[in-house]
């Protein structure tokens, strides 16, 4: 199978222009996070739609060059702000995502 750069390129495109709104984070003024609507619990579990939910540290750089994306363990979240903290110190732009059904995202 080869590899289709037109289609790899017109896919980024669209992300790279897709804008996301933001909320307020728990974490406090440093952190705000944007939920994604996943559809409906593929386990058939109650409750109706999963979600995924992206963290942004927004006290970082103004103009990275890098990015960082933290995925949390086995049932578990984002929670560590010193890790945030520690790659904004060095340049980076920091993200976190709490999977579907893991901390922001129950």
């Amino acid at each position: 199978m080869q590899y289709d750069r037109t289609a790899h390129r017109h896919y980024s495109e669209a992300v790279a222009t897709t804008e996301l709104t933001y909320s307020p984070d728990v974490l406090g003024d440093d952190f705000v996070a944007h939920t994604f609507e996943l559809g409906p619990d593929p386990d058939g579990e109650p409750g109706g739609d999963v979600v995924a939910t992206l963290v942004k540290h927004v006290a970082g750089p103004r103009d990275p060059h890098h990015a960082v994306l933290w995925v949390h363990g086995f049932s578990d979240y984002f929670f560590q702000t010193a890790v945030a903290e520690f790659f904004a110190e060095r340049g980076y732009a920091f993200y976190a995502l709490d999977l579907r059904k893991c901390g922001r995202s129950l």
